[in-house]
């Protein structure tokens, strides 16, 4: 029994050998596979407290596994020249491709086969604990972690850990009656257990991150996020020597939480090591943590844009029908401003109400404070960001697609024709992706870029129309968005949607950002495209206008380079005559030419009419572009 996880283990990490088309070991599998059949028929007469789950859903949940790993055994047996025939779509493909984070596989969750965790450590107290850890004694045992002591979760709050972001996140989570009950839903088992496996959602999917009950390297130096403690402020140096790197109450008894903290650590290559993760942490936002944790939709108003409005009391009511949870970040602060305004420069605040006038926020710190602070509408000129993440619960459907794009490290220093494929303006070589409506609906489209990719400057415009776009003044443009300094864009549609729609992707690096060793190599990006709606639609990828569709490659010489018209060597440039085979059903048919180049030169294209040698001009500026 105790052998589950590790086959769950073995299946997963050949589904992601499959993806990267690498070799999986046929024979460990099969032995897998013969372990996971002879389990079943012991269940009846044997134990099942070494997995941390009961005998009905372990059942189902080892029929689900065995039925998945029978499956992809046959279909590495039936490998050919075209690999192995396993996913189903180029999405579910991408999915595992992006499994690995940071030098670590974090593996897409399957609700149907779950998450086997063992349970088989040596159980220790928590006060023995910590006095292995001191003692260098890690491996004696592991401590139970109770993940129904709810108490007090209200007053955590983030020590010298750089993660304000995660602490305020979690901090609006468990301050909603709605929502607080969510938290303690992603980390499995949900119950008092010393092995967990935390369920986050980043790169297109929601995926495993297995830890145990363990304290992080670092203990003792007060890097931690912790409950609110009752010692006054001039003790906080001697706490910060004293103190273990957990959540715990003011009685010493260990905070849940602190394993979704240790899970964040891992997800961003850190192990356990918190005082290494305080050096090199980058840093996040709440508007991203908060849609790791629970999946909601984040948004982000720039509150210092005088272009960027934002409608408060509409957010109030949503806010208050606990449709949505907030947050406020700082940007850079003089040290007049900090003085003056009483904030923390570069620094998360969790939004956990409203004021009774519904004129202001109110705030918690997820720094020590004892007080939460009221921000008026009218003075969050303070602020740099307003984080809105949105509830997908009241949307119906739901569709993913994921993609990849190539991106130059550092465009400033390459101009070469390979910088990009063709110039002009022109869309053909960029991604794009048509959202096929059926039924008026509300359609709200999030893009991901997955981490680990390179910082890039991206910018998604939507057009009305089901075709592909091949210039930007081709169709009526419904928005543009661009890049925000984020991984996430999101496009909302909230009036009734009956027309379907094209985005077209357009990607390239974040000037000065050095992420390869070579100046001019590039590196692939990876992206999901999450579609929320209220009825079902559909993500394909566009086709042509126009039911035919031609392709020629030609080129210029110093003979073939005639100039404009007003040159008497206009005849010299590259001639093409295009004929329609006429029916009697259609006399006349709609074309469109378009003039590509890898070279930045001007070009222009003139079309005429040849009928009986007359030539007539078809074309002017107004139809050239």
């Amino acid at each position: 029994m105790e052998n589950l996880p590790i086959i769950q283990e073995t299946l997963n990490a050949a589904q992601y050998r499959v993806s990267i088309n690498k070799d999986v070991d046929l024979d460990e599998l099969k032995k897998s596979l013969l372990q996971l059949n002879s389990i079943l028929p012991l269940l009846n007469t044997t134990e099942t407290s070494a997995i941390s789950l009961t005998t009905t859903q372990l059942k189902n949940n080892i029929k689900q596994l065995t039925g998945l790993g029978l499956d992809l055994y046959q279909a590495l047996k039936k490998k050919d020249n075209n690999g192995v025939k396993w996913f189903k779509t180029t999405t579910e493909t991408l999915l595992w491709i992006c499994s690995k984070i940071n030098d670590e596989l974090f593996f897409p969750y399957n609700r149907k086969t779950g998450v086997f965790i063992p349970n088989n450590c040596k159980v220790i107290t928590l006060k023995q604990h910590r006095i292995d850890q001191l003692q260098g004694n890690m491996k004696l045992g592991l401590p139970v972690v109770d993940l129904e002591d709810n108490k007090d979760l209200v007053n955590l709050y983030q020590d010298t850990l750089v993660n304000c972001s995660l602490v305020s996140s979690i901090l609006s989570v468990v301050s909603s009656q709605k929502h607080c009950h969510k938290l303690n839903k992603i980390i499995i088992p949900n119950e008092s257990s010393t092995q967990f496996s935390v369920l986050f959602h980043m790169n297109g999917i929601t995926r495993i991150v297995p830890i145990d009950s363990s304290f992080p390297e670092g203990n003792g130096n007060g890097n931690s996020v912790r409950e609110k403690s009752d010692k006054k402020a001039e003790d906080q140096e001697a706490r910060n020597q004293s103190s273990s790197i957990v959540l715990k109450d003011i009685n010493g008894i260990v905070k849940w939480p602190y394993l979704i903290e240790k899970a964040y650590i891992k997800l961003y290559g850190f192990q356990d090591n918190y005082l290494k993760f305080n050096e090199q942490f980058r840093g996040s936002n709440f508007g991203n943590d908060l849609f790791v944790l629970l999946g909601f939709i984040p948004e982000f108003f720039s509150l210092g844009d005088l272009n960027t409005f934002v409608d408060f009391k509409e957010l109030a009511t949503h806010f208050n029908n606990e449709e949505l949870l907030m947050g406020l970040g700082t940007g850079d602060l003089t040290d007049d401003e900090i003085l003056k305004f009483g904030l923390v420069p570069n620094h998360d605040y969790s939004v956990i109400g409203l004021t009774e006038e519904l004129d202001g926020l109110v705030l918690k710190n997820p720094w020590l404070n004892k007080r939460d602070s009221i921000v008026k509408f009218s003075d969050l000129f303070k602020f740099n960001v307003l984080y809105v993440n949105w509830c997908p619960d009241s949307f119906q459907c739901y569709q993913n697609h994921s993609f990849f794009q190539k991106v130059k490290s550092h465009p400033e220093k390459d101009d070469s024709e390979s910088w990009t494929d063709i110039n002009n303006d022109c869309l053909l070589n960029s991604i794009q992706l048509t959202v096929k409506i059926s039924k008026p609906t509300r359609v709200w489209v999030l893009l991901e870029r997955h981490m680990n990719n390179i910082s890039d400057n991206i910018e998604l415009t939507w057009f009305e129309t089901d075709a592909k776009v091949w210039q930007a003044n081709q169709t009526n443009k419904l928005v543009r968005l661009t890049s925000n300094n984020t991984r996430f864009l999101l496009t909302r549609f909230d009036n009734l949607v009956d027309k379907s729609f094209t985005g077209v992707f357009q990607v390239s690096s974040a000037i000065g950002v050095d992420n390869s060793s070579s100046s001019t190599s590039s590196k692939t990006n990876f992206y999901s495209l999450h579609v929320y709606s209220d009825e079902p639609i559909e993500i394909v990828k566009p086709t042509n206008k126009y039911s035919f569709f031609k392709n020629l490659t030609d080129y210029w010489t110093p003979m073939q380079t005639g100039g404009n018209w007003l040159f008497e060597t206009y005849n010299n440039n590259p001639q093409f005559e295009i004929e329609f085979n006429e029916s009697q059903q259609q006399q006349t048919a709609n074309l469109m030419v378009g003039l590509l180049s890898k070279r930045t030169i001007q070009l222009n294209i003139s079309i005429f009419d040849n009928t009986h040698n007359k030539f007539k001009f078809l074309t002017d500026s107004a139809t050239r572009s």
